[in-house]
């Protein structure tokens, strides 16, 4: 167990970004609760990342960039320099995101904890896009500090939180677990939409996420680990969850009541250190002491290893093959095999095709969009 966390966490690109970090925290004058966005750029990203992918060294130069610009972020630069390294760190994200695209379209919604994880990796782009306008002071309609809550939310909430559910997942899937995914999976985004449109849609998205985040709580202690020291680890982070979320709950209430109950001060001392502290630390530690196996079967298309070369091209076969009995051991086939093989040209293929439900609503749109280009 010792030997799994020393090597997801104990590896070239970690110790990189642990150095960068503490670099930055002695020697940088960074405010102090904008490390808790640090870290994760730093080690919390990297860490949980390279325990659900296989990262290649590509992967991995690209990743170590971003972190080195991030850690020169950490100290004052000219404005031109800040933004070159803004887009460096996003370019990384966007990468990150790739990957995730990259497993999703090789699998497609067939698995909900794969799926999960898939999500993760795209949130982490969202977040760097959030961190870019932070870092480039674009007006995006809120505040300099709402804008980088945003950029922190997409790296904790988002992509460790998604891709910590995914794990779970791939140890037990049950009903209530399935709901917990889809309400912990779009959450983000409709507590961003509320924020945006409506405070009666953020104190409702809010209170769907707090309870999905205790469901998934209680779903959590009902699962068996291999140790008890991993299940401790892997519950940390939820129940810590449970209880800085409520903030998250009072805020809202608080924005749609015009009743202030807690400010964003209040959320950086308790809940953003806590979330950082044992939320950050012990989602790393617990699924690095011994990665769940995914259940999910890979998709092989079976295809004959026989080889051979074509004879008189040109010529007229009537079959794949001249004759079935080759290609057998003992012959015994049904006659319409044989006879499918040995005189193809006798049969004709007909396909019905139709369109898989999920893909309908972007079927409508790009038969839309393709009757506003006629037009």
């Amino acid at each position: 167990m010792l030997v799994n966390l020393r090597k997801a966490v104990v590896n070239p690109l970690v110790l990189y970004g642990t150095t960068l970090f503490l670099i930055c925290f002695l020697f940088s004058d960074q405010v102090g609760y904008l490390y808790y966005l640090t870290i994760a750029q730093l080690f919390f990203v990297p860490s949980l990342l390279q325990i659900v992918v296989q990262l290649r060294k590509l992967d991995k130069l690209i990743l170590a960039t971003g972190m080195t610009a991030i850690a020169l972020l950490g100290f004052n630069m000219p404005y031109p320099v800040e933004v070159f390294g803004a887009v460096v760190y996003l370019f990384a994200t966007f990468w990150i995101a790739g990957i995730g695209i990259d497993r999703f379209l090789k699998r497609g919604f067939t698995n909900t904890a794969e799926l999960m994880i898939d999500l993760g990796l795209v949130y982490i782009a969202i977040g760097g896009m959030w961190f870019f306008a932070y870092i480039g002071k674009f007006d995006t309609g809120f505040s300099e500090i709402t804008t980088w809550l945003t950029a922190i939310h997409f790296h904790y909430s988002a992509f460790m939180l998604c891709i910590s559910v995914g794990l779970i997942g791939r140890v037990q899937m049950t009903r209530l677990y399935k709901v917990c995914a889809l309400i912990i999976a779009t959450g983000p985004m409709t507590v961003a939409i509320g924020i945006t449109v409506s405070t009666t849609i953020e104190i409702i998205a809010v209170s769907f996420y707090v309870g999905a985040i205790y469901a998934l709580t209680y779903c959590i202690f009902r699962l068996k680990f291999p140790t008890l020291v991993q299940a401790i680890a892997v519950r940390i982070p939820l129940v810590t969850l449970c209880i800085t979320i409520l903030g998250s709950l009072l805020y809202a209430y608080g924005n749609f009541s015009g009743n202030t109950i807690v400010t964003i001060p209040n959320m950086l001392a308790f809940h953003g250190f806590l979330n950082c502290l044992l939320f950050g630390t012990f989602t790393v530690i617990g699924w690095a002491l011994q990665v769940p196996v995914t259940k999910q079967k890979p998709f092989n298309f079976p295809a004959s290893k026989i080889r051979g070369k074509l004879k008189n091209p040109g010529a007229h076969y009537p079959g794949l093959v001249d004759q079935m009995a080759d290609y057998t051991v003992d012959g015994k086939l049904p006659f319409r095999t044989i006879d499918f093989y040995e005189n193809t040209d006798r049969y004709q293929l007909f396909a019905s095709v139709s369109w898989s439900v999920w893909f309908k609503p972007l079927h409508l749109s790009i038969s839309l969009s393709a009757g506003r280009r006629v037009n």
